[in-house]
């Protein structure tokens, strides 16, 4: 009888213990919230006052910034920061102090107010809340805590709205002291390891769906590379769309659902998943189709508030911003629709970057002659049997590798002086562009070397032939691809006082395939995206071949 008695409080009981262990953790966390804010504001006064004055005296403005957020039950209060931003752009100033994290001093007052906690959701605005479409009774736990100065979604690289309701969701319902400390401690350790590091340590998931659509040569490889980086793209699903299947690629398609990819078609066929709901669902779009598929399809990416970014390859100029990794990184942060230039524009703007300087600072002009393949191995369609010159698009600097590089140096204010010019032959393996630079400042052997060595996406190579490195490629390369930007034939170069002529080849279709990663960590505002692009050339890039 006891023992039915027991087992029927026992559910009273362990609500009335978890009941009163909140209140227990509630009143202690207030506590040291008072007792933390008020000695941390007292010690870091003479740092808030220094930093005032800088902002004075650099910034010229005010250097308080306060607007309204919501607080717990949605309570409106007005929080208080350093201000580090002036005309929508954060200054050299305001970006010292956000990384030190000398701009959130002025909160410890919220805290002492009750307003905030030094541990919660981040504290949001109206128009936040009604731009992540939190504004209903599903999220309204969201705002059962106050909100915090750190948190984890405060600590983490990923940059998403998914991403920040569910670790919000994991804070409201596991909080406890020993989290609230070990968050603490995490993003103390922030300042000198990096977000990501700190992260994995607290908690980490996979949330982000994306998409691949158009499962080609540049398709296919995005895939592998995604299922190998997965866990560090903090990806959930991958999805591949093949629009028309034929019977003799369904191994193809196999061997890809072999390794956790889902296949989707408009078609409803083979047993993949519909197309048009996915389309739905997905967060971020590799757009790998041809024939100027992505441009054809932007208007429904456009329809889809879902879709946080879309990339677009090589011949789908028009689709957005023209990118390549290294060349106008913060010009893409955010943006839904970035078009990754070509291989051959890839190949030339990395000669001229890393010869005449990231912002062409050195370069009087330069001429280069792109030797096309016909097309790539695997595809019969467009071969010659001889030498085709290409029209000059522009009478006065050439073909569209001098107008897209161009085109792509004005994104951020640099004016290109390059002409060029291409022949396509019979080779159906590797691109070649034969260059020629005329440089403000004298140049030598050694200063070229160190020019060469510095910049990752430049290899060297002393072969001449370029059915051997394509070889090496198909042999050691990821995927059988080289992802250098350019091989420059390092035995070949003719050197002037003021000028360089020489030969490089460039990678098929791999060559752009880490300006394709490098845009979708960057247009979903990952914080750790340069960590990452290190980690994947020192993976996936050779300095010699």
């Amino acid at each position: 009888m006891n023992q039915i008695i027991n087992d029927a409080l026992k559910p009273v009981l362990v609500s009335s213990l978890e009941a009163e262990f909140h209140y227990l953790y509630s009143m202690l966390k207030i506590l040291t919230d008072l007792i933390g804010a008020l000695l941390g504001f007292i010690f870091t006064l003479p740092v808030l006052v220094i930093a005032m004055i800088l902002i004075l005296i650099f910034d010229r403005q005010n250097p308080i910034f306060i607007q309204a957020r919501l607080g717990k039950s949605k309570q409106i209060f007005q929080i208080i920061k350093l201000r580090t931003m002036k005309n929508n752009q954060i200054t050299p100033l305001g970006n010292i102090l956000r990384k030190t994290g000398i701009d959130e001093i002025p909160q410890l007052l919220n805290i002492l107010f009750l307003q905030m906690s030094f541990v919660g959701p981040r504290p949001l605005t109206q128009a936040d809340i009604e731009r992540l479409g939190w504004n209903d009774t599903y999220h309204a736990s969201r705002w059962n805590s106050r909100p915090g100065i750190t948190g984890l979604a405060q600590l983490s690289p990923i940059c998403h709205k998914k991403m920040s309701w569910f670790l919000d969701q994991k804070y409201t319902n596991c909080q406890n002291i020993l989290l609230d400390l070990k968050i603490i401690l995490s993003s103390i350790a922030v300042l000198f390891v990096g977000k990501k590091k700190q992260f994995s340590g607290c908690i980490q998931t996979e949330i982000m769906q994306v998409l691949v659509n158009g499962i080609g040569n540049i398709g296919t490889t995005v895939l592998q590379l995604l299922v190998r980086y997965k866990s560090e793209f903090g990806l959930d699903k991958i999805y591949a769309n093949k629009n028309s299947l034929k019977p003799w690629q369904l191994a193809d398609m196999e061997y890809l659902q072999a390794q956790g990819i889902i296949l989707t078609s408009p078609k409803k066929e083979n047993g993949f998943a519909d197309f048009n709901l996915i389309i739905g669902q997905v967060d971020y779009v590799f757009e790998c189709g041809a024939n100027g598929s992505g441009i054809k399809n932007k208007t429904l990416y456009s329809t889809h508030k879902n879709i946080q970014g879309v990339s677009a390859q090589g011949s789908e100029k028009g689709f957005g911003i023209s990118y390549m990794s290294g060349v106008n990184d913060n010009l893409i942060r955010g943006e839904k629709f970035v078009h990754v230039v070509s291989c051959n524009t890839h190949g030339t703007a990395a000669i001229l970057s890393t010869l005449a300087g990231k912002k062409l600072e050195n370069l009087e002009w330069a001429d280069c002659v792109v030797v096309r393949r016909s097309e790539d191995l695997g595809n019969h369609e467009r071969l010659v049997s001889a030498n085709v010159v290409a029209r000059h698009l522009d009478p006065q600097i050439g073909t569209h590798h001098a107008i897209d590089v161009t085109d792509m140096y004005k994104s951020i204010g640099v004016d290109c002086n390059l002409t060029s010019s291409d022949i396509t032959t019979p080779s159906q393996l590797m691109h070649a562009v034969r260059f020629h630079l005329s440089l403000k400042n004298k140049i030598d052997k050694i200063t070229l070397a160190k020019l060469l060595a510095a910049n990752p996406y430049i290899a060297t190579t002393k072969k001449f032939d370029s059915n051997i490195i394509f070889e090496q490629g198909r042999r050691y390369g990821f995927n059988g691809r080289i992802f250098s930007h350019a091989i420059v034939v390092s035995g070949n170069l003719l050197i002037a006082e003021n000028s360089i002529k020489g030969w490089a080849f460039v990678p098929q279709e791999g060559n752009s395939i880490i300006s394709t990663l490098h845009a979708f960590l960057l247009q979903m505002k990952r914080e750790d995206a340069t960590e990452l692009i290190q980690k994947i050339q020192t993976d996936l890039l050779r300095k010699e071949w």
